[in-house]
């Protein structure tokens, strides 16, 4: 079985809408506001590692990343075809 060799269309990228929880209120102490920050921006929380989902259009496969920028990285490229047809 080939592997795929991953080609994304631009117009396919979209946000995936998880909700990043509620910042501290106004006057919450500085430990937990840092607290916060670290788990939600700086850890791995999904509102902030999975922004963004790119499906391949050669195979379907969903990426999912920060920005669509870490999906061509790590995974593919620009379709050089924007018409490529999602093989089912």
């Amino acid at each position: 079985m080939a592997t795929c060799r991953h080609e994304f269309r631009l117009g396919d990228q979209s946000l995936t809408g998880i909700p990043i929880p509620p910042e501290p209120p106004l006057g919450t102490s500085w430990k937990v506001c840092q607290k916060w920050a670290d788990e939600v921006v700086g850890g791995n929380h999904p509102s902030h590692t999975q922004r963004v989902q790119w499906p391949c259009a050669k195979c379907g496969k969903i990426f999912y990343e920060h920005c669509g920028l870490d999906v061509l990285a790590k995974h593919g490229r620009i379709s050089p075809n924007p018409t490529t047809k999602i093989q089912t």
